[in-house]
């Protein structure tokens, strides 16, 4: 029986295909129902204009044709120029891009099932990646050419090979893959770069070998230069300034001191920004957002002096709030509302939270990986807050919530099986005497 049941679960691992297979169809059927061309007319635009533009010209830029930045990191100029230079920038280099996307995002749903596999079994790989499948709002965002993609996929990966190397000491090459998935992270966005302080926490409570901890970032610190050097060295010579990753912290920091309640409201976003641009000495975006930085510090230090109360509970409460509370659903698709989707986004968050912290507290060898997730979604929440709450950027944090989700539902049923048989054995030793 024993033997059979194993059969059974392994069997169960197969099912993760047509929950992949489900994944891209309904991916393709999007974008075949409202075409290449769905957008937000936001940053995926300024993408594709500046992959365009490094092609023709070399220079890596964003908000100006031929005009060098820094307010992004390379990767997405680079991953979009590299489609478009074997398959041109029309629309079947669009469809090419979007095609990869929709496949990243079929990797995610992979990984978020291998976590949730190693979490608890193989239901909860299957249930956290079914319900990942099905999310509208990262249907969507696979059919847009966005930073989210990508770095999802990096996130999970990265999440994925760090637990495998606390638990495979001797394996160097999970050592390789989660630097790999990191490095490839920061070229897509710079909110990654100390998520490592993260790792540190989870390898001390794993007891990781403290000598093998220390050679091991010597030798990715020494990665890490090497790979971001060309990258220190462009940056200086366009700027004459050490941009150690990208240089755009500014303007999310000014909108964020316009989010929560009690902040300086004697000028507007808009009257700052046009402050900044005014006052830069070279006009360009770079030294308008250095300008925006310093408008950003000087308003939050009012804020600090006139109302530190309501700073507190903005930074602390309310921003964090604005930045789970709402999906990134900019577009509709198959008829369902905005309305809908929130309220299944809640539900999820509200039983993702309570399904984290029941893992905690009953998977008792997972502890520590569980508690790896909490200090991710932590992490990102409070750099997020610290900056501008925006929901877009909670979308890639998203699977671990639905990782989350499923134990809730399979560790309940597990224990409440488990309970039924005590009962059930109790029953039958009672009416045996």
């Amino acid at each position: 029986m024993g033997l059979k049941f194993r059969i059974l679960l392994n069997k169960k691992n197969y099912y993760i295909i047509p929950i992949l297979l489900f994944s891209l169809i309904i991916r393709n059927y999007t974008m075949a129902k409202y075409g290449i061309g769905l957008s937000i007319n936001s940053d995926d635009q300024g993408y594709i204009r500046s992959a365009i533009d490094f092609l023709h010209t070399g220079v890596l830029s964003y908000h100006i044709t031929g005009l060098p930045t820094v307010h992004i990191m390379p990767g997405m100029t680079f991953f979009l120029a590299l489609i478009f230079y074997f398959f041109g920038s029309g629309d079947l280099g669009l469809y090419i891009a979007k095609s990869v996307m929709m496949l990243l995002g079929c990797f995610s749903i992979y990984g978020v099932y291998l976590i949730g596999k190693y979490l608890h079994n193989v239901w909860t790989g299957l249930i956290a990646a079914l319900i990942l499948a099905l999310s509208l709002p990262h249907i969507v965002i696979d059919n847009l050419i966005l930073t989210e993609s990508p770095f999802t996929v990096c996130l999970i990966y990265f999440i994925y090979f760090s637990i495998l190397l606390a638990n495979n000491q001797d394996k160097r090459i999970y050592f390789y893959l989660l630097l790999l998935f990191y490095i490839i992270g920061l070229f897509f966005r710079p909110t990654i770069g100390l998520i490592p302080l993260v790792l540190l926490v989870y390898f001390i409570l794993k007891k990781y070998p403290r000598k093998l901890m220390i050679k091991q970032s010597i030798l990715a610190l020494g990665i890490i230069i090497v790979v971001l050097s060309p990258w220190w060295i462009r940056n200086y010579v366009q700027f004459n300034e050490f941009i150690p990753l990208s240089g755009g912290s500014g303007d999310p920091l000014l909108l964020g001191t316009f989010q929560g309640e009690g902040y300086p409201n004697h000028e507007t976003y808009e009257e700052v920004f046009a402050r900044a641009n005014e006052i830069s000495p070279i006009q360009d975006f770079y030294h308008v957002f250095k300008y925006e930085k310093i408008f950003a510090e000087e308003r939050m230090q009012h804020w600090w002096d006139e109302n530190p109360k309501s700073m507190i509970k903005s930074y602390l409460i309310l921003k964090p709030i604005l930045f789970w509370n709402f999906p990134f659903y900019w577009i509709e698709v198959f008829n369902i509302s905005v309305t809908s989707v929130t309220y299944m986004h809640r539900l999820y968050l509200y039983l993702g939270i309570i399904g984290v912290f029941l893992g905690l507290l009953l998977l008792k060898y997972k502890r520590h990986e569980i508690t790896l997730i909490i200090l991710t979604l932590l992490y990102f929440t409070v750099l997020n807050s610290y900056y501008y709450a925006y929901s877009r950027y909670a979308i890639t944090l998203l699977p671990l919530v639905y990782i989350g989700t499923a134990l809730l539902i399979t560790v309940s049923i597990s224990n409440f099986y488990l309970l039924f048989n005590k009962i059930n054995k109790i029953t039958s030793n009672k009416s045996i005497e």
